[in-house]
């Protein structure tokens, strides 16, 4: 399923964020946006943050009306550099992926976490009322922590821990434990 004909802007960027979490909650856990955005004319920048979000979207594609101008990621050499290594995570995360699929059909059930692939912080960490207002993150199943870059300009997030140990993807270095 897709969240719906989106724009080529950085509020429809952050909104996608919580569209596919809400998708989650009416048990269709296969949900994505149209990245880069469907109306509109997207730019390098934004194409680039919104590939990058979007690999990890359940559903993945970038897909636009006619009327707009082409936005395929080898268009622009960064966006093209971007695609390459977030979907090369993607596809690296694939078995993940499916176990996960897999028991969201097994447990049909939106309250039990395990009924979702992807879920706001607060399925995973019910405790902490930090988790209950963030829409800008979110979880892929119980083990990895997704904060993207939501806002034009920005090179980096300020994103929240919750309490317990936390690794950097790429390093495997601890980022975390308390709670921050």
């Amino acid at each position: 399923h897709w969240t719906g004909d989106n724009h080529a802007s950085w509020e429809d960027l952050a909104q996608s964020v919580i569209d596919v979490l809400n998708f989650q909650l009416y048990s269709i856990p296969l949900v994505g946006a149209d990245i880069c955005g469907f109306g509109g004319n997207t730019d390098e920048e934004l194409c680039a943050r919104w590939m990058a979000l979007g690999a990890f979207y359940t559903f993945s594609r970038s897909h636009s009306q006619r009327r707009s101008r082409p936005q395929e990621p080898y268009l622009w050499n960064s966006v093209a550099r971007i695609s390459q290594k977030v979907l090369g995570i993607r596809y690296s995360l694939l078995p993940y992926y499916y176990t996960l699929f897999y028991k969201a059909h097994c447990t049909p059930d939106p309250e039990n976490p395990s009924a979702t692939v992807l879920r706001p912080l607060f399925f995973e960490f019910p405790q902490d009322q930090k988790t209950f207002n963030i829409g800008t993150q979110f979880m892929i199943g119980p083990g990895l922590l997704v904060s993207p870059v939501l806002q034009r300009g920005a090179k980096s997030v300020k994103a929240y821990f919750p309490e317990g140990k936390w690794y950097d993807f790429h390093t495997f270095k601890t980022v975390s434990e308390k709670g921050e």
